[in-house]
């Protein structure tokens, strides 16, 4: 994140493996309902965009394996004009982190 407050990033360690967790990423992110989605399955990363009003925001997420069944979740939302945003990126990873255990809940 650059050194303004319109950013905010999030890492998880998590008790999933990087498949599991890319799939449940993936729900809980779509309930979400983005503007527009990017996969990149080699790389466990996913990039999506957010409309406010007439801008668009960047919502970025990278998993990395660590063991059959840990991983960390890397989450990254970001304005892409202006110096603030009003809390709306740190708002919207709480809402995604919610859905993401929601998902993962009723998986189990």
């Amino acid at each position: 994140c650059p050194d303004s407050p319109n950013c905010a990033r999030v890492t998880k360690q998590l008790p999933a493996s990087a498949d599991d967790l890319w799939e449940h990423s993936l729900t809980a992110l779509k309930e979400m309902k983005p503007y527009d989605i990017t996969l990149e399955p080699d790389e466990y990363r996913i990039e999506s965009v957010f409309l406010v009003f007439f801008f668009r925001d960047d919502f970025t997420l990278q998993i990395i394996g660590a063991g059959e069944s840990s991983s960390y979740l890397h989450v990254r939302s970001a304005s892409r004009v202006g110096y603030s945003d009003l809390g709306v990126n740190t708002r919207r990873i709480r809402t995604y982190l919610k859905q993401l255990n929601t998902v993962t809940e009723g998986a189990e």
